[in-house]
């Protein structure tokens, strides 16, 4: 007999709290999030089952008493006409945001994780019925390294 045990996604419960001032093409942010990673199963399931139909025979994965997080986002837009229908958008902000995983971790266990601050530029242009945005991030995830994130999004507005 052969199990598998996985998990395709995983979002814990969030709180968030967020103060705005919007003018007519300015926006500015500030906001404090609190995410329930305690409640989070773990990324590893045992894979074989026991003899007695149970998964506990010496070959349960370690356990890991993830921990809630905390992050602080800070995020500006700045808007410029164009003409009478089209934005050029620049936006600047980033974020912090405390790590889950318990120090020290259990033997044999490795996550690419820790304390994270995130800054972050974007730009895009809205036209009368369509947005075209793009954005780069830098995840510095303090005591582990770096990772750059790019993206492109189209909202079409009906």
């Amino acid at each position: 007999v052969f199990s598998i045990g996985g998990l395709a996604q995983y979002d814990p419960a969030q709180a968030a709290i967020e103060v705005a001032r919007v003018d007519e093409h300015r926006t500015v942010a500030v906001q404090l999030t609190y995410k329930r990673w305690s409640d989070f199963p773990g990324l590893l399931a045992p894979t074989v089952v026991c003899s007695d139909g149970t998964t506990n025979c010496g070959l349960q994965p370690p356990k890991v008493d993830w921990g809630d997080t905390f992050a602080v986002r800070l995020g500006a837009e700045q808007g410029f006409e164009l003409a009478p229908q089209a934005v050029f958008r620049i936006r600047a902000g980033g974020w912090v945001e405390t790590s889950a995983l318990p120090q020290p971790l259990p033997g044999g266990i490795r996550y690419y994780d820790g304390p994270r601050v995130v800054p972050t530029l974007g730009m895009g242009v809205g036209l009368r019925s369509l947005d075209i945005d793009t954005f780069a991030q830098e995840h510095i995830v303090l005591g582990e390294g770096r990772m750059t994130v790019f993206g492109l999004t189209g909202t079409v507005r009906f």
